[in-house]
């Protein structure tokens, strides 16, 4: 529980979110006061911070187990991204997540690679998905995931179940227009919520 005095600086900083990757590359997401507004740190072996990130704010950082690193940001449209184990943005993601405030507060990885979100957004890919949608492995919408008129409140955290069910912390009153009696819920793997979760 000693402070390692020889461990990578994150002076100034305000952290979110931090991933390890089976390489032992560790992403730390936050703000930084040097250098100044930088978002995101890799450091190698728990040493040198080998890359600094782009503008966004990593709130959430979940690695797959390719070692990639899946993150849910602040900055419209590509609010979701994922980065390579040097810390570059992947090309071959990509999302469009919108809306007034447009972050994602939290992500969870499914086994087929697929990948759920929740925040503060209003659509994704141009359609309607209130504050969760699922996504394909390659950032775009998954249509087969259908949470009607969603959340009216913000989501603020996701977990899978072995069932493939969802649990899901949010600051909302209703889903898809029916009562919430309290902040966590439970889906179905298709979007639909579980009535008998209480």
């Amino acid at each position: 529980g000693t402070v390692d005095g020889g461990y990578g600086s994150t002076n100034g900083a305000m952290l979110f979110s931090l991933a390890l990757t089976p390489g032992g590359e560790l992403f730390v997401g936050g703000y930084y006061e040097s250098p100044f507004g930088a978002t995101l740190r890799v450091f190698n072996g728990g040493g040198l911070a080998v890359y600094t990130g782009y503008d966004a704010t990593p709130f959430v950082l979940k690695t797959q187990p390719d070692g990639l690193i899946v993150a849910g940001t602040n900055t419209a449209p590509t609010v979701v991204v994922r980065y390579l184990a040097n810390g570059q943005l992947d090309p071959t993601f990509t999302s469009d997540v919108t809306g007034t405030w447009a972050l994602v507060r939290d992500l969870t990885l499914l086994p087929d690679g697929r990948i759920v979100i929740v925040g503060d957004f209003d659509a994704v890919d141009g359609q309607p998905r209130a504050n969760i949608a699922r996504l394909m492995p390659d950032g775009s919408l998954d249509a087969t995931f259908d949470p009607g008129s969603g959340f009216d409140a913000v989501g603020v955290a996701v977990k899978v179940m072995p069932s493939g069910s969802l649990l899901v912390g949010t600051y909302s009153s209703t889903y898809d227009g029916a009562p919430l009696q309290g902040g966590l819920v439970q889906l179905h793997p298709d979007g639909q919520l579980d009535t008998s979760y209480q």
